[in-house]
């Protein structure tokens, strides 16, 4: 499941929860999850609660969830055509998601649909907000030849159970097919300037682009920053093109380093000096070292071009001290901040790191219902950085290097 997914999965039961946490502060027990879902149709109030209106928020998150739970292999046998974009960019606007992870959720949809077969116009689709009370297997038989053959076949050819589920199957049409003729130009040009071209699309793609996603419902708060959003990529995306053509034909040579040697009674005395803090022999530390010690010691050890193996075997005992191990989550990440820092454009995830810290300071500042949502955001975020981390000690014996003397 997309990052993206799983966070606006995270922010909508939080609401949730919130939703049925407020009512039961306010003193009615009946809006508890149990007993709120059998409120429809009733106008019930208690107190300045209206039940219906929570329960009807309740059902809208469950719904969200539901749609964003379903595996992207399972869309096509869907047939369902979602298209409350507006409903969907309140909860949108209304969440901490970035702009890129709003986006991501909008496209979700959209790419749901184009599996779900709003792209063809042989289907008959269904509404996802309309319970129809159709299971997959129903949805799949309508638009099969089979269900063809039953329709233009007489009830004297048909058995009592035939007859039956065709009779079902017509009403259930009439009643909730969806009328996909507008959604299908709508999908066209979404394809034609923007899925089929997402790392392409150029200035009038992106025009025609939002004027459909607005067309779809998008609000325009939202439409704004995805504008903003598509505007950046497409420009970063040319500025990278245009320093490539510039530069093709440049090579560059990288230059001599001058290498300091060592004479034999200094390296003597840095053999004796590293042997207070770690025995390279054996690979274990003398005793529990502090960080200034530890970058110390390695950076002796690169002066007298010890084998990097044995540099690493330095941070790995390191780390593995208790005074590391037993390190919380927030302590863990500020110490490898500059570590995650260096690898995050190779690995992708320097957005990740903008979200953690807002984390951090939304939880400096937030209410006492809403921390545990940025607490649980920023253990779920800093644990998926940390572990994207490489195993190996490339970026310690780098820094080590640098305070050679």
């Amino acid at each position: 499941m997309d990052i993206a997914i799983e966070r606006f999965i995270r922010y909508l039961n939080n609401r949730k929860e919130n939703v049925i946490n407020r009512t039961v502060e306010e003193g009615i027990a009946t809006a508890k999850m149990g007993k709120a879902h059998n409120l429809y149709g009733k106008e019930l109030r208690v107190g300045r609660i209206n039940l219906v209106k929570i329960n009807d928020e309740l059902t809208v998150i469950d719904n969200f969830i539901k749609l964003l739970s379903i595996p992207p292999e399972n869309w096509e046998e869907q047939r369902e055509i979602f298209g409350d974009f507006a409903l969907l960019s309140d909860y949108l606007i209304d969440s901490p998601l970035r702009v890129q992870d709003r986006f991501k959720i909008i496209t979700y949809f959209i790419k749901k649909n184009v599996v779900s077969g709003v792209l063809k116009d042989d289907l008959m689709l269904f509404d996802t907000n309309n319970e129809c009370g159709l299971d997959p297997e129903d949805k799949l038989f309508i638009n099969s030849p089979e269900f063809q053959k039953l329709l233009k076949k007489d009830n004297t050819e048909l058995t009592i159970v035939e007859i039956e589920r065709r009779d079902y199957l017509v009403d259930v049409l009439f009643s909730n097919l969806l009328d996909t003729s507008e959604i299908h130009t709508q999908y066209t040009e979404i394809m034609e300037h923007y899925l089929s071209k997402e790392d392409t699309y150029n200035a009038e793609d992106l025009s025609i682009f939002i004027e459909v996603l607005s067309s779809l419902g998008v609000k325009d708060d939202l439409l704004n920053q995805i504008r903003m959003y598509l505007s950046k990529r497409m420009n970063k995306r040319k500025t990278v093109e245009e320093y490539r053509t510039e530069n093709s034909s440049v090579k560059y040579t990288p230059s001599a380093t001058k290498k300091k040697y060592v004479t034999d009674a200094e390296y003597r005395a840095i053999k004796k000096e590293i042997s207070k803090y770690f025995d390279i022999h054996n690979g274990k530390l003398v005793r529990p070292l502090t960080d200034e010690e530890v970058y110390y010691c390695a950076s002796l050890m690169a002066r007298i071009s010890c084998d990097e193996s044995d540099i690493s075997t330095l941070f790995m005992r390191y780390y593995q001290q208790d005074s590391m191990c037993e390190m919380n989550l927030f302590a863990k990440y500020g110490y490898f901040y500059e570590k995650l820092q260096y690898y995050a454009e190779r690995k992708g995830y320097q957005s990740d790191l903008i979200f953690i810290n807002d984390c951090i300071k939304e939880m400096m500042m937030a209410r006492e219902d809403e921390y545990s949502f940025w607490k649980s955001n920023f253990i779920f975020e800093a644990r998926m950085v940390l572990s994207q981390l490489p195993s190996n000690y490339n970026f310690e014996i780098e820094k080590a290097k640098k305070l050679i003397k």
